[in-house]
C-alpha cells in the first residue's frame, strides 16, 4: 500500500499538504492491516540469572556486558568502552551526546549562530540493575544528561547475548524542550560497526582532527515553511519519551 510513496519530496519533507494527508491515511490503513508483533522472549528470564541492584550493584566500579562477539564495559572513569574482537577495536568514551538549538524549519536544521554544541557523557548515568546469566548480560543505566532546565532524563540499556555477535544498546530520552536537535555521537567507531533500527539522520562528521558518526535522536522543530509563510506545527516538537535501538560491533 505504501510502495512508491518514498519520493524525494516526501523524504525531504516538502510535500504539499494534500499529499501529506494522503500519506497519513495510507499509513493508518497499513497499520490497521498489520498484526502486532509477538513479544520477544527474554533470554535472561532464567532463575539462574544473577541480578544485582542497590548497594551490591554500587560496590562494583566496572560492569562488563558481553555478547558472542563484541562487548562493552561501563565505568565512571571510562564511560562506555566498546571492545570488538573481530576488528581489534577498543575505544573508551565511545558514546557521547550533543544538543544544539534549532532555528530552522521542518525543511532543514539551522544551528544558532555562535552557539557551540552542548556535550554530555553517559559516564554520569547511574547503574540501577545488572543481570548476568548463561544466555547473556544486561546493564540498565538511568539519570540525566546535563544539569539545569536544559537537561534530558535518560535511560540506556546495554545487552549482550551469547548467541549474537553484537551488543544491543537501547537509548530512551524524555524530550521536554522545544526547537533543538539532540544527537548521539559514536567516537572513533567505524560506521560499519554501528547498526540501528529505524534511526534517521546518520552522518559521518570530521571536526578538527576528530572523526565521529552522529545519529539524530530528537529533532524538535515547531515551524513548517509553506511558500513564504511559516506555519506553527506544535506536534513536531515531539514531547515525551523517545526510544532508539542500536547494535554495536561486527555483525
Amino acid at each position: 500500500r505504501l510502495e512508491g510513496l518514498d519520493t524525494p519530496d516526501l523524504l525531504a519533507g516538502t510535500v504539499q499538504d494534500g499529499t501529506a494527508r494522503g500519506l497519513a491515511l495510507a499509513y493508518e490503513e497499513a497499520l490497521s492491516l498489520c498484526r502486532p508483533a509477538a513479544p520477544e522472549a527474554d533470554p535472561l528470564a532464567d532463575p539462574l540469572t544473577k541480578v544485582f541492584e542497590g548497594r551490591e550493584l554500587r560496590r562494583q566500579r566496572e560492569h562488563t556486558i558481553e555478547s558472542g562477539g563484541a562487548k562493552v564495559r561501563f565505568s565512571r572513569k571510562g564511560g562506555i568502552t566498546l571492545i570488538d574482537r573481530a576488528s581489534e577495536l577498543m575505544v573508551e568514551h565511545c558514546v557521547a551526546f550533543e544538543d544544539r538549538t534549532d532555528e530552522g524549519t521542518l525543511d532543514g536544521f539551522v544551528p544558532r549562530e555562535g552557539e557551540r554544541p552542548r556535550l554530555f557523557s553517559p559516564a554520569f548515568l547511574q547503574p540501577v540493575q545488572a543481570l548476568h546469566g548463561a544466555a547473556g548480560d544486561r546493564l540498565v543505566l538511568r539519570g540525566r544528561l546535563g544539569r539545569g532546565p536544559r537537561g534530558f532524563p535518560c535511560e540506556i540499556v546495554l545487552e549482550g547475548r551469547r548467541a549474537e555477535r553484537t551488543v544491543r544498546m537501547t537509548v530512551r530520552i524524555e524530550n521536554r524542550l522545544a526547537d533543538h536537535r539532540l544527537r548521539i555521537r559514536f567516537l572513533s567507531v567505524p560506521r560499519a560497526l554501528i547498526a540501528a533500527e529505524g534511526t534517521p539522520g546518520f552522518e559521518e562528521v570530521l571536526a578538527g582532527h576528530r572523526r565521529f558518526v552522529a545519529a539524530t535522536l530528537v529533532r524538535a522543530c515547531g515551524k513548517l515553511l509553506v511558500g513564504d509563510e511559516v506555519v506553527a506545527v506544535p506536534g513536531a516538537q515531539v514531547q515525551g519519551w523517545i526510544e532508539h535501538r542500536f547494535r554495536l560491533g561486527t555483525g
